[in-house]
């Protein structure tokens, strides 16, 4: 099985099983048999954030961050501890000062 996804298309990727599943901005859900490690190692880092175990969001369509969330342009909600949320708005600041 062969799918070809342009990293801009995708908002977010999450685990789920033995899988990683690419939310795209059609909102069609591809996936692929593998970690979220060996994913994020494929991407370009320039734009793309890992959020530890649990995804690896796209910052382009990254809607909101309030204390224990991200919210996704898709709507979707992703918790993430306080440590997490901090990081993250420290990396998206940087992201956006390099992207204005």
């Amino acid at each position: 099985r062969y799918v070809k996804l342009l990293q801009k298309d995708i908002i977010y990727i999450y685990k789920e099983g033995k899988n990683v599943i690419f939310v795209l901005e059609n909102g069609v859900k591809e996936w692929e048999r593998s970690t979220l490690q060996k994913v994020y190692r494929k991407l370009d880092h320039s734009n793309m954030y890992t959020l530890g175990r649990k995804a690896i969001l796209n910052l382009c369509n990254v809607m909101r961050i309030t204390d224990k969330k991200i919210i996704m342009k898709d709507g979707h909600e992703i918790e993430a501890g306080r440590a997490c949320v901090s990081e993250l708005k420290e990396h998206m600041i940087s992201y956006l000062e390099g992207n204005l």
